[in-house]
């Protein structure tokens, strides 16, 4: 009998713990990982962080004081703002982003916390805004960038080119001057 008493007090303090949440201003950053005061173990746990109406405004969860799985943050009208995966403190997955009225704003992934491949970005209103890719964090690849109402304005491409880490504009660019698309330029761009 003791022992299904026993069971059943781990298995309800196993329950209130998972409700529990620390305030992730209340943890303190020590030589890159995170501990609530006075604890020399690095935290594990559920975070949150509350806006000035009560409502939770973040939410996340450390392992061994590292970030780690889906962390969210949400605007204090009760929209998403940010949602991602950390993985040992950093960005990790798929990221999206959205504008305070809910509409979507910027996605894509990071690997070891660097942007990797596609990233989509959308005006205001929902139209496409850009599209980048990157290449271990650094812009590589197809670029392109639209007006408001959907026509294209800038298309090229960019090349890491150098062994400074710094992505350069490269081959033919075309510039629309207006957005209407009836005038446009274009430049082209090398190694130099």
């Amino acid at each position: 009998m003791d022992y299904f008493r026993l069971a059943g007090f781990l298995i309800f303090i196993s329950l209130i713990s998972a409700q529990f949440a620390v305030r992730i201003n209340n943890l303190q950053k020590r030589d890159g990982f995170y501990y609530q005061p006075l604890d020399n173990k690095p935290y594990t746990g559920r975070v949150i962080n509350v806006n000035e109406n009560g409502d939770i405004s973040l939410e996340g969860r450390f392992e061994r004081g590292k970030r780690n799985g889906i962390w969210t943050t949400w605007y204090s009208n009760g929209h998403k703002e940010h949602e991602g995966y950390y993985k040992n403190g950093l960005k990790s997955d798929l990221w999206k982003s959205w504008y305070e009225s809910g509409q979507a704003w910027k996605e894509g992934y990071y690997f070891a916390g660097k942007k990797e491949g596609s990233w989509l970005y959308w005006h205001w209103n929902g139209e496409k805004l850009a599209v980048e890719t990157y290449r271990n964090g650094i812009m590589h690849g197809p670029w392109k960038k639209w007006y408001a109402n959907g026509q294209e304005q800038i298309e090229g491409s960019y090349k890491d080119i150098t062994q400074d880490g710094v992505s350069r504009k490269y081959g033919k660019w075309i510039y629309y001057l207006n957005d209407s698309g009836t005038s446009r330029i274009a430049k082209y761009y090398g190694n130099d």
